[in-house]
């Protein structure tokens, strides 16, 4: 049964997605603040974690990196009753599915819902077909798994990728990570090295 968690301090709110999440037919269960979240999430098998930004015990966005390391992450929607573009930059370049604002209605909490769960089923069939290859990479940490998260989804796809980051952060070690994981494997990787040039 799909399961979705609603991490939100505003207890009429999570008993109205609550209410709605059960009408679909779903498996619906409720936290309300960043501690009892990520330890339902972390126990649970959650397909999809509705999270506020401004709960009692911190900054929802903090929870993201954590959420991302739980085996099989489930997809994040933001809703959020203030608005913040920093923190919906920031959210989206964590990886969340979606970014909504308070009061949203019932058609577009039901349609992002919807394409969430389609796009996890996809992603679930495309992870079971490759175990990712990650020679050279060390670590084991929230931000580590994140990345590689996010290096599975680059090599399944076809799309340009652009890794930045820091001199010696291992962008040409994931991006040759994620050329041997694709379907390019068996054509050349090059390196250009940008700085030598003129």
């Amino acid at each position: 049964m799909t399961r979705i968690l609603i991490i939100d301090d505003d207890i009429e709110a999570c008993e109205t997605m609550a209410s709605l999440i059960t009408r679909l037919a779903y498996h619906a269960d409720k936290a309300h603040s960043l501690r009892d979240g990520l330890g339902l999430a972390e126990r649970g098998d959650y397909d999809v974690v509705f999270l506020d930004v401004y709960l009692p015990d911190g900054n929802g966005l903090d929870l993201l990196p954590a959420l991302k390391a739980i085996n099989e992450p489930p997809e994040v929607i933001i809703l959020t009753g203030k608005v913040d573009p920093d923190g919906a930059e920031l959210a989206i370049k964590g990886g969340v599915w979606d970014y909504l604002l308070k009061p949203t209605s019932v058609r577009d909490i039901t349609l992002t819902l919807n394409r969430a769960l389609k796009y996890r089923k996809e992603k679930k069939g495309s992870a079971a077909r490759n175990e990712l290859t990650l020679t050279g990479v060390v670590g084991k940490s929230p931000e580590i798994k994140a990345c590689i998260a996010l290096t599975a989804k680059a090599s399944a796809s076809d799309s340009n990728v652009l890794l930045t980051g820091e001199t010696g952060t291992g962008k040409e070690l994931f991006a040759t990570i994620i050329h041997k994981n694709s379907n390019r494997s068996s054509a050349n990787f090059v390196v250009v090295d940008c700085a030598s040039l003129t």
